[in-house]
């Protein structure tokens, strides 16, 4: 529920976009281990209502990586939901 939307995303807004192939890499890690979407709203959204209820310290990280001369390659998204 939670990664549906950011990987909605991803697709509508970036593989949608790109000639040929795309690739969406979806990480799955154990404890160890300024535009806002609908989507990402959402998400912030029931984020916010999870950690109000639980307190569980979840968190979502939007980051902007870019190659050597500043242009953008892809937006990695971070949800981190401690275990």
């Amino acid at each position: 529920m939670l990664m549906h939307p950011l990987v909605e995303n991803a697709i509508w807004h970036s593989l949608m976009q790109t000639e040929g192939e795309g690739t969406i890499t979806i990480e799955i890690k154990s404890k160890s281990a300024t535009h806002k979407s609908h989507g990402l709203k959402a998400t912030s959204q029931w984020i916010e209502m999870m950690n109000k209820l639980n307190s569980t310290g979840a968190q979502v990280h939007i980051i902007d990586l870019k190659d050597e001369q500043g242009n953008a390659l892809v937006i990695r998204v971070e949800l981190i939901i401690p275990l």
